[in-house]
């Protein structure tokens, strides 16, 4: 079963997620990136599906940078959560 959550302060965010990869009672592996970093200042946690999980980081980082190369002007973080959603 994948995990991933977050706490949010005033000042500061911790994000935590397993790294296994695991299928019925298997488990597969043990260092995957759950976890990517989409900006300077932002990160997006998944869990799923292997192959679904990396094809929407994927996704939404490409998106992201083709935002910034088109327009010269990167998302607010709220504006990326708005996206993903």
């Amino acid at each position: 079963m994948d995990c991933a959550f977050g706490f949010c302060g005033n000042d500061y965010v911790i994000l935590a997620s397993d790294r296994s990869v695991a299928r019925s009672i298997m488990k597969l592996q043990d260092s995957d990136e759950k976890i990517i970093q989409l900006g300077e200042n932002q990160l997006l946690a998944t869990s799923g599906e292997i192959s679904d999980r990396k094809n929407f980081q994927k996704l939404i980082k490409c998106e992201l940078q083709y935002y910034y190369f088109r327009y010269n002007n990167r998302l607010e973080t709220t504006e990326v959560a708005n996206y993903t959603r």
